[in-house]
């Protein structure tokens, strides 16, 4: 089993920092990987200058994080591509879709918080976008810092992500 991008990254993280002593078996670096968004992408600066196809992505962004931190399966997991590439802070990612849900079924059973600041947004017309998020998570009283890499793009009329990448910082 492993865990959606942004959580894996953020439980090693809390591991590594002595936050927490051993990272929960579904969320073993083998079975883990960080997931999903925050409040805070509701509104990111900048937000209010934005127009058609943006607005849309920004929205999609703070669905994709509200899905994340309030643990709604189903609708964070919908968010992805069937084919999307999500990678975690050590490399390693799963294979597919069915994984990804796994992985963040592991994740959405233990007792977290998360938030996401967005960064940076670049929209290339109506067909690809990327987000750079600042991201920390907190378990069991300790938090980890993440840079997340969204890259979104149009499909069916709806704006979906097809690479999620995190990267552990200093916190």
């Amino acid at each position: 089993m492993r865990i959606p991008t942004k959580a894996a990254a953020v439980l090693a993280a809390l591991v590594a920092a002595g936050g927490l002593a051993a990272l929960p078996a579904a969320a073993s670096p083998a079975a883990a990987a960080p997931a999903g968004p925050s409040p805070a992408a509701a509104a990111p600066a900048g937000a209010g200058r934005a127009t058609g196809c943006e607005r849309q992505l920004l929205a999609a962004n703070a669905a994709f994080d509200r899905a994340f931190q309030s643990k709604d399966l189903d609708a964070f997991i919908d968010f992805y591509t069937d084919d999307a590439t999500i990678i975690y802070y050590n490399g390693r990612r799963p294979y597919t879709k069915a994984e990804a849900r796994i992985n963040s079924e592991a994740l959405f059973a233990l007792d977290w918080t998360a938030t996401f600041d967005v960064l940076k947004r670049t929209v290339r017309g109506c067909h690809s976008a990327q987000i750079i998020e600042d991201a920390h998570f907190t378990l069991n009283g300790t938090t980890a810092h993440f840079l997340v890499g969204l890259s979104w793009v149009r499909e069916h009329g709806r704006w979906k992500v097809a690479i999620d990448q995190s990267t552990a910082l200093p916190a």
